[in-house]
């Protein structure tokens, strides 16, 4: 793991943060300058930089979490839904949430 990579340094616990799911492949953790309510940000531990550098036998584990990050999140939020997305240069699954009356969205950049 680079040692000036902020996720990297989040994943070991060296960046303070509020971690929502944690086991040994994966971290799901809020998001500091959150675009809507529940806004998570889901990572491998591992560095990875793109999803194409995503190791097969962490395929699952990352998407697995996505999937119960986003279930758990919608209850707690009682969303309407979500809307899982992936930085084009950085390797990182958001999960946003849709609450009603909410419109916000990820800015398609």
């Amino acid at each position: 793991m680079p040692a000036s990579c902020v996720f990297c340094q989040i994943a070991r616990g060296e960046v303070p943060s509020h971690v929502v799911h944690r086991d040994e492949d994966v971290i799901a953790f809020l998001d500091r300058a959150p675009l809507a309510l529940g806004h998570v940000l889901v990572m491998p531990t591992a560095h990875v930089e793109t999803l194409d550098d995503l190791p097969d036998a962490l395929l699952v584990p990352v998407f697995d979490a996505v999937r119960r990050t986003s279930i758990a999140v919608q209850k707690a939020l009682r969303a309407e839904g979500f809307s899982p997305w992936l930085d084009k240069d950085k390797f990182l699954s958001c999960v946003e949430h849709r609450t009603a009356g909410s419109d916000q969205r990820p800015a398609n950049t």
